[in-house]
Order: C-alpha cells, then sequence, then structure tokens
C-alpha cells in the first residue's frame, strides 16, 4: 500500500508544474537551479528525466550555435564549400569577388596566387567586390574591442578578419604565425597598447576589404605574378569582367562548423548566418535575412516557437530560449555530435557570457544509454565551478541511482 502511494505521489509530481521531478532528482542538483536558471533532461525515447523552469526563457549564449549549425546543414548542406571568384578586367585589373567564405585564410590564399601565376603573367592591380553582403552589418552583441570574438563579418574577410602579431624584447613587432606576414597595412594600425596575440584590428567595412587585398598582393608578388603597381580599391565586378577562376573553400560546411563549435568562434557563426540568408533571401546578406531564415527553420524543422533570436553566434544577450525548446535542437544534432567537446562520457557545447553560463549537449552511460540535456544558469556572479557542480550532479545521477529505471 506504501509503494503504491509512493508511485502515485511520483507520477503527479512528473507531470506538475514545469515537469518538475523534484522528488526524484538529487536535492543537491535541483538547489543549483536558482529562479532564472533552468534545466531539462530526457532520455533516448524524449521522455523528460528532469526539469525545472524549463519553460523559462534564458539567454543561451554560445549553445545557440548548435541551432546555428543545424541550419546551416539545412540550408547549405554539409559538404557546400563558399566560393571566392578571380576575374579579369578589360584593363588587366585581377577583382576578387567574396561569397563569405568564414575560412579563407593565408594557406588559401598562397594557393590561390600559385593558380593564377601559373596561367596568367600579370595584372595591373586588384579590385575587391564584398557586395554579397551588406556592408552595414552591425552584430548586437559585438563592441569595439581588439578580441577576435568582436571582429567584423563581411562577405570577403581573411583569417578570421583578425591579425596575429608580437613584440620582439626589442620592442619590434613580428608576425605570430608562420604563414602570414606582418604587412605594413596591418602594423599601421597597431598601437604601444595593442596587447600581443590574435587582435581584431578593422573596425570599418573598408579595411577589412583593403587588407584581404593587401595579403593577397603580398602571395602574387611572391608566387612571381608581376603586379605593374600596388592598386588595391574597392569596386564591383561587371558583365565586362572576365571570369578567370572559382576557389572553393579548403573546408566544407560540416568542417566549418567543426572549427565553429570548438573554437565558440562568433565570427564563424555570424558568417553562417549571414551565408543563410543569401541563400534564401538572395543578397545582399543581412542580419534581418539571416535571423528571418534560421528562425524559420527552427520552427519548420525542429518545432521550436518560443525562440528570440537576434544573431547567430550567441554574444547578444537579446537572444531568448527556454531549456524545454532548446533540447529539441540538441536531439536533432545527435547524429553530430562528434563535433561537440568530448569529455569521457559527455558531449557538450558551452556557453559564456557576463552572469551567464550555459551547457548543452549528451551524457552517455556506461550501458549504452543516451541522455540529452540542457543547463542554463542566468544569474548574477555566476561561474563555471557552479555549472561544473550542476554537471558532475547530474551525471552521477543518471549514471548510477537511476541506470535501470531509465
Amino acid at each position: 500500500m506504501i509503494r503504491l502511494i509512493f508511485i502515485t505521489i511520483l507520477f503527479c509530481e512528473m507531470f506538475a508544474g514545469h515537469f518538475n521531478m523534484s522528488i526524484a532528482a538529487p536535492k543537491r542538483l535541483l538547489n543549483n537551479i536558482q529562479s532564472n536558471d533552468a534545466i531539462f533532461v530526457v532520455n533516448n525515447n524524449g521522455k523528460v528525466i528532469i526539469g525545472k523552469h524549463s519553460e523559462q526563457l534564458c539567454i543561451p549564449a554560445s549553445i545557440l550555435k548548435i541551432v546555428t549549425s543545424l541550419a546551416a546543414f539545412h540550408y547549405l548542406g554539409v559538404d557546400y564549400r563558399f566560393k571566392t571568384e578571380f576575374y579579369r578586367s578589360p584593363d588587366g585589373l585581377l577583382k576578387i569577388k567574396g561569397y563569405g567564405d568564414p575560412v579563407l585564410v593565408s594557406e588559401e590564399l598562397e594557393k590561390i596566387a600559385h593558380a593564377l601565376q601559373k596561367k596568367y603573367f600579370g595584372f595591373s592591380g586588384i579590385v575587391l567586390d564584398a557586395t554579397y553582403f551588406s556592408a552595414n552589418i552591425r552584430v548586437p552583441g559585438i563592441t569595439r574591442t581588439l578580441n577576435p570574438y568582436d571582429a567584423r563579418n563581411a562577405a570577403l574577410c581573411v583569417n578570421f578578419n583578425t591579425v596575429c602579431f608580437r613584440r620582439e624584447p626589442s620592442g619590434v613587432l613580428v608576425t605570430g604565425e608562420p604563414h602570414t606576414p606582418l604587412l605594413n597595412f596591418a602594423r599601421k594600425k597597431i598601437k604601444r597598447y595593442t596587447p600581443d596575440g590574435r587582435v581584431n584590428l578593422f573596425r570599418k567595412h573598408s579595411d577589412i576589404l583593403l587588407y584581404a587585398g593587401h595579403l593577397m598582393h603580398f602571395f602574387l608578388i611572391r608566387q612571381g605574378v608581376d603586379m605593374k603597381k600596388k592598386y588595391i580599391q574597392i569596386e564591383s565586378v561587371n558583365a565586362k569582367d572576365q571570369l578567370l577562376m572559382t576557389h572553393l573553400s579548403g573546408a566544407s560546411v560540416e568542417e566549418i562548423v567543426s572549427m565553429l563549435l570548438r573554437f565558440s568562434n562568433n565570427f564563424i557563426a555570424n558568417q553562417l548566418l549571414l551565408a543563410i540568408g543569401a541563400k534564401v533571401y538572395g543578397p545582399p546578406a543581412t542580419l534581418k535575412k539571416g535571423v528571418s531564415a534560421i528562425k524559420s527553420f527552427a520552427q519548420k524543422k525542429l518545432d521550436i516557437h518560443d525562440f528570440q533570436i537576434v544573431e547567430g553566434s550567441g554574444i547578444s544577450r537579446k537572444n531568448k530560449i527556454s531549456a524545454k525548446e532548446m533540447i529539441k535542437a540538441v536531439k536533432a544534432f545527435e547524429p553530430y555530435r562528434h563535433l561537440l567537446t568530448h569529455e569521457e562520457n559527455l558531449f557538450y557545447k558551452t556557453g559564456t557570457l557576463n552572469g551567464v553560463r550555459t551547457r548543452a549537449g549528451f551524457i552517455e552511460t556506461e550501458y549504452g544509454k543516451t541522455f540529452p540535456f540542457v543547463v542554463m544558469l542566468n544569474r548574477k556572479n555566476v561561474n563555471n565551478y557552479r555549472m561544473d557542480v550542476v554537471i558532475k550532479s547530474l551525471n552521477k545521477y543518471l549514471a548510477s541511482k537511476h541506470e535501470k529505471q531509465f
């Protein structure tokens, strides 16, 4: 009789409020989920295991990148490769048109220069075309700092729109990576207070493009291409220009997403969002188009409706989603969980902002069961330790006490 009463109470508790299973879950775990926090955990079959404040809108921070990644797979395709086009004008200019390749780096530019050198003796200058994206993109949450995560987006960027350098003991500035020279164009923007390392130097849209042009010019010269003068300007490709070659990105979208998640790169996330917007609604890419496309994908393909998104990386505090809705994206990401951070029996993505710590992914048990989970801590002075306490407690709960039950 006592057993029957206990089962009845437990059943009622499971379906009360926001699936709050406080009886089944350890007190330490649920006590760490405060009023502005949320947790939601399900099993392989979607059965709710733990939920607290699961319908409450929270700031997701970088776990939003899971949604952006899924949208990129859907609209662009896992095997899609971004293109960059190279034209020759009637007066001998090399024209470069960008389409938002997030991973156009120095090594790729050198390969392009080598390919051009084998077919063409020289050019009278370089023209840069970035009209595939709007020139006035301002990502909410991006601030005017030197941090790489504040790098601006554009249709033609190189090296993640950053420069890597270091100072010798003598004070001389040198490049911080073997494949990229420290060009005078970048050197002039390094101030006395600019910290060593990888920095975001280019805030003007024109500087972003011109840096790409100067770096391309360097590699063309190094490959022996005759550049009659150092003419580097921003213009558009027109019908009179002859297409010389189309360079395909060195990485597929799946490989780009792997980098995006591993390094939590905000620049890559919003390059993908912008490319999605242009693919769905036509160029020029804008934040509005990208956000609209991702919202449509989330609603129609993931059944996510209670969702606020203003950009694709999670850097904006205006992004909001509930744990109950976010778990739908996590479950959809299961075929790609190998792209997430993997530690012991956890596959996960983290999110970090001031007053925000989030984590989403999968917990695997030794008996082969998988539990998609979302934890969002939105509170003053929260830190990684607080998140670790929740995850360790959750992991222990799933692995030991309820292994057979679930």
